[in-house]
């Protein structure tokens, strides 16, 4: 996680590091940073047999976006840009090796954006990917990070100020023949995805959703912020968990888990560290009917997996910076009394 340097001068000099952790909200100044990590999907017919690997051909046709902004630095607004940037959008998860079947790529840096402003506050986003092959599925690692650096006006208004979005679009597509042939009528899919990251000051939200030509279906959406998290799902979907984002699929009722559940485990380690551990959760729905209609070059059926990491800073008015500066030294009395 990048830190955050900020200088705050004003008529009442460089503000103390408790006032900027103050304005910071109450926490050490860390970036937003969101980390993704999804293991296509596995599908099976609802009436019987086993789980099918996601097949090569969907390996190698899943493909990598970015967004970074709408971003301000100083009132200064900066426009949604995608990455890559053409030529190169988009990335593709997997490379051929040669013999038609994916290989992974290691961690590669996308893109890294600053947009400065007048005053020298300069907003900051980046994303990453990487991907492996593993035993029964292929994954990837995708992160995205907002950050920013609040600058000085010796004469304000206005104010210093910058604003980060950064967002993070990891779809996974099945082709007609990867999917149950249609007189199996439904078909059961399961999604192994991974959350990770830090709200820093600002909040990290991740989704995961299915979608046909008839149909989209919210699976689970997750929002963290240094003093909240909310988790939603889907009512006919259950939640398992996982060892690592490339194990085996199970539903083993020992591995399920509630909403509640994950929603608890990412709000205590939250408070506990300001932080989330990977946390692996495989995605089970039954009785989907099977997608037949082509949604363009042969795809039929597409797993979504989204991040995003926004943040914000900006320094107050003087009278809130004097109520600051007063409350700090209140603090720093009452600890030369201990």
């Amino acid at each position: 996680m990048g830190r955050r340097s900020s200088v705050l001068d004003s008529k009442f000099g460089v503000l103390p590091p408790l006032v900027i952790a103050i304005l910071a909200g109450g926490r050490e100044c860390l970036a937003a940073e969101a980390s993704g990590h999804s293991g296509g999907w596995f599908n099976k017919p609802s009436s019987s047999g086993s789980w099918s690997s996601p097949k090569p051909d969907a390996a190698l046709a899943a493909t990598l976006t970015w967004t970074s902004g709408p971003n301000t630095a100083d009132g200064t607004p900066y426009p949604l840009v995608t990455y890559p940037t053409a030529p190169d959008l988009p990335i593709h998860k997997f490379v051929n090796n040669g013999g038609g079947f994916p290989q992974g790529i290691p961690v590669v840096s996308v893109f890294s954006r600053d947009c400065p402003g007048d005053y020298g506050s300069v907003s900051t986003t980046s994303g990453t990917a990487s991907s492996t092959v593993g035993v029964f599925n292929y994954t990837c690692n995708f992160t995205v990070t907002a950050d920013g650096t609040l600058g000085n006006n010796p004469n304000p208004p206005p104010n210093p100020e910058w604003s980060s979005k950064a967002t993070g679009k990891d779809p996974w597509p099945d082709f007609s023949d990867d999917v149950p042939d249609p007189s199996q009528l439904t078909y059961d899919v399961y999604i192994p995805v991974g959350i990770g990251g830090s709200p820093g000051n600002g909040s990290i939200s991740f989704s995961t959703s299915y979608e046909t030509a008839d149909t989209m279906l919210p699976l689970l959406d997750i929002t963290a912020t240094p003093n909240s998290v909310t988790v939603t799902g889907d009512a006919d979907a259950s939640y398992y968990l996982l060892s690592a984002i490339d194990a085996a699929p199970t539903t083993d009722p020992g591995n399920q888990v509630s909403l509640d559940w994950i929603q608890a485990s990412l709000l205590n380690e939250i408070d506990a560290s300001g932080s989330i551990s990977p946390l692996y959760i495989g995605i089970c729905v039954d009785g989907i009917a099977i997608p037949t209609t082509d949604m363009g070059n042969g795809v039929v059926a597409i797993v979504h997996d989204d991040i995003q990491a926004t943040d914000q800073a900006t320094i107050p008015e003087p009278a809130t910076l004097s109520l600051l500066s007063l409350g700090e030294l209140a603090v720093l009395r009452r600890r030369r009394k201990l």
